[in-house]
């Protein structure tokens, strides 16, 4: 099946906003390719009707809210919760008044059961926390894609899985970007969502801390976003905000993220390193922009990297990423140009356009 001129209806579990992460870029990439592409937006019980639908810059991609009319599907028997979801995704459908050819489902926490849907039907996991209804997920969709290895040995379980790595948006020109802080010092770039709950913050805070020689450049949202409600992290990012040598920017549009990259001199990951969050971090798509960028990068225990070291330099598991910090600062010019390209070469052969072209091919 040739993903172009079909029309899909992609469900996200996260908002559509400045911050974009897999699911938004799917949907970019799709409605590049010519498909006409409706991103469906968690439901919002206060809208005023059941459907509302929102325009883009994109010209064949548009953000659709929506009223969840029948809720408590997962209490359900699997029968009746199959009738509802395709009650409601008609209601959906019949206000846009299209007729999908492909559901492209990344939250199993609403539509799970899609054995009523007659169009192409896509379960694509790309969160190990999104563990919602995976049985009736699994077993009701055509093709069952897992973003690392972790999610698709938990998929597994209930039908074949494929590995689909995270992809990478290239820009279409490289903006300029003045970056903060002192212009003669080193500077070092964070990429990511500052309330995420895996961040691992002593050992980041004290490198920032025990280095005021150094610029530290996090990029991404500290407060309230269209991917995180709430702040569990305040005491954190209050105590980062204290340091002088720690310039948070916000959220910033992923078309400027690679403005920022190429400008600095390492790059940052720093995940929790205890043995039961490993897999929750086994892959991050930050990482295909910092690759993109081949600028070095150092990092937590990542599993989905564990033989790449040309790719990034890794903390062992259960480690932080301090010594290697202290380790690398003062000897940047150690990081190889070989390693460089070959990090640049891995994120072009991984761009959207590429996944989805793998994608196809299983939907054949």
């Amino acid at each position: 099946m040739k993903l172009e001129q079909q029309t899909i209806l992609l469900i996200s579990p996260e908002k559509w906003g400045t911050n974009k992460v897999s699911k938004h870029h799917y949907a970019e990439a799709l409605a590049k390719a010519g498909n006409t592409v409706y991103f469906i937006n968690p439901p919002d019980q206060e809208l005023p009707v059941p459907v509302v639908v929102h325009p883009t810059q994109h010209r064949h991609l548009s953000v659709v809210d929506y009223k969840n009319k029948y809720r408590g599907l997962h209490k359900m028997p699997a029968a009746l919760a199959a009738r509802y979801i395709k009650k409601q995704l008609d209601i959906i459908a019949n206000h846009l008044q299209c007729t999908p050819t492909v559901v492209w489902n990344f939250d199993p926490s609403r539509f799970f059961n899609l054995k009523r849907v007659s169009t192409k039907k896509i379960l694509h996991i790309v969160d190990l926390n999104q563990q919602f209804n995976l049985k009736q997920a699994c077993n009701t969709a055509d093709v069952v894609l897992g973003v690392n290895q972790p999610i698709c040995e938990m998929l597994a379980q209930y039908a074949p899985a494929h590995l689909i790595p995270h992809g990478y948006r290239a820009p279409l020109t490289l903006p300029h970007i003045t970056i903060p802080g002192k212009a003669a010092t080193i500077k070092v770039g964070y990429v990511g969502n500052l309330l995420m709950q895996y961040l691992d913050w002593p050992p980041l805070l004290r490198v920032v801390e025990r280095h005021p020689h150094v610029d530290f450049i996090f990029i991404g949202p500290y407060e309230t976003s269209n991917l995180a409600q709430g702040n569990a992290q305040e005491a954190h990012i209050a105590q980062l905000k204290q340091l002088p040598n720690a310039h948070l920017t916000g959220a910033v549009d992923a078309a400027m993220i690679s403005g920022y990259l190429q400008q600095m001199h390492l790059l940052l990951l720093s995940y929790s390193s205890k043995e039961e969050h490993v897999k929750y971090v086994a892959s991050t798509h930050k990482l295909l922009e910092y690759f993109a960028s081949g600028v070095p990068i150092i990092a937590n225990y990542t599993e989905a990297y564990k033989d790449r070291p040309d790719l990034l330099t890794m903390a062992p598991k259960g480690a932080t990423i301090e010594a290697l910090f202290e380790q690398h600062i003062n000897k940047l010019d150690a990081f190889s140009q070989e390693d460089r390209e070959a990090r640049i070469a891995f994120a072009q052969h991984n761009t959207y356009e590429h996944q989805l072209q793998a994608i196809a091919a299983l939907l054949a």
